[in-house]
């Protein structure tokens, strides 16, 4: 793992994220409708090119001995992937589940230090479609 002084806004982002007190304040949620998709596993290695291409979305954020903030680089990065087979679940049941698992997601706080801070749920729907989740701690796009 590689560090490196994090850049002044990184810095300051992460000491507002260590202040913050709420969980749900400090993650954010993507949501995308990805329609019919043939394989979650094509999915899958999509993200795993796209993070291993940047070096931000293989990141954590933790305190030198110094007392200054770095940045710690990943050479490499698996992040936690849920796959939920909703395939058979009635439609009129689905919006339930779904804003049942965004409010378990978005109360489920990211370690900073520990990379990478990426977490994704694919939704398998009736019909092949498919959605996805992508959560993140704010601090990584602010």
């Amino acid at each position: 793992m590689r560090e490196i002084v994090a850049p002044p806004a990184y810095a300051t982002a992460c000491f507002l994220h260590s202040q913050a007190t709420a969980s749900a304040l400090q993650n954010a949620q993507l949501s995308l409708n990805l329609g019919e998709l043939r394989s979650v596993s094509t999915l899958q290695t999509a993200w795993q090119h796209l993070i291993a291409s940047h070096r931000l979305l293989r990141s954590g954020f933790s305190k030198s001995s110094s007392g200054e903030t770095v940045q710690r680089i990943a050479e490499s990065g698996e992040p936690s992937w849920v796959v939920h087979d909703w395939k058979d679940v009635a439609l009129a049941e689905i919006p339930a589940r779904w804003n049942a698992m965004l409010e378990a997601d978005a109360a489920k706080p990211f370690d900073p230090a520990n990379p990478p801070l990426l977490r994704f749920q694919a939704i398998e729907l009736p019909g092949g479609h498919c959605h996805q989740l992508v959560s993140f701690p704010k601090l990584l796009f602010d």
